[in-house]
């Protein structure tokens, strides 16, 4: 038990170095991870259990996650895309949108169906779809 509160702590006090440091040593901390553990870790901060003070934090994840391909349920992204019942500022809401666009762009019609009553995020996102579509194809920089 001791043993692994004493990992635990170790962990925070690890994780609480890196995410104030700077974005590529929270990048080599998550990549660090063994992958189940990393596909935890993530699905964690994700899904809020983390609480509301940790924006930041989903905010490096994100930006790790736009640049790296890891194994996790993407469909916790989809909560993180509300423009307007949600506590998150931007840029979540567009960082999750382009890691959903760039790791499973299967799933974009099934963002866009989560959104059916919401009309003003769902606007929002088919404009940043569109967007990074443009951006994609080299005809908006």
């Amino acid at each position: 038990m001791i043993k692994k509160i004493t990992i635990i702590t170790l962990l925070i006090v690890i994780v609480g170095f890196f995410v104030h440091v700077n974005q590529k040593t929270y990048s080599t901390f998550v990549d660090f991870l063994p992958s189940k553990v990393r596909s935890n870790y993530i699905e964690y901060i994700l899904d809020d259990r983390a609480g509301i003070g940790s924006d930041y934090i989903k905010i490096l994840l994100l930006q790790a996650l736009e640049r790296e391909e890891y194994e996790f349920n993407i469909r916790l992204l989809f909560p993180l895309c509300d423009r307007t019942d949600t506590p998150y500022a931007e840029p979540i809401p567009q960082l999750a949108v382009k890691v959903i666009y760039k790791n499973k762009p299967s799933i974009i019609d099934e963002l866009i169906e989560y959104y059916n009553n919401d009309e003003i995020t769902q606007i929002v996102i088919e404009k940043q779809l569109e967007k990074i579509s443009l951006m994609n194809s080299g005809k908006l920089k």
